[in-house]
């Protein structure tokens, strides 16, 4: 399993964009519990904990959770996608 994350910014300089991919570690494929713990390890690097106001949206897509976070920033905004899929 491994999961798509996407961001995007929006500033006074325009829109900005990255992609990544993030994989299961070992730990996580030995586990029998470990897509749990994948799913728990790619939310915490979607939502983000210190901001003061924002929207946290979670989906199934085949059965397969797709978490989407948006805030407004100082500058603009930012919204973050992590979609899960099968090898």
């Amino acid at each position: 399993m491994y999961a798509n994350i996407e961001t995007i910014t929006g500033d006074c300089d325009g829109r900005h964009y990255h992609e990544a991919v993030c994989t299961m570690n070992e730990s996580e494929k030995n586990d029998p519990c470990g897509d749990l713990d994948f799913f728990d390890r790619v939310l915490s690097y979607t939502v983000n904990t210190v901001a003061e106001y924002g929207t946290l949206t979670i989906a199934r897509i085949d059965g397969l959770p797709r978490f989407v976070w948006s805030e407004d920033t100082e500058e603009g905004y930012k919204q973050v996608t992590a979609e899960f899929y099968k090898y």
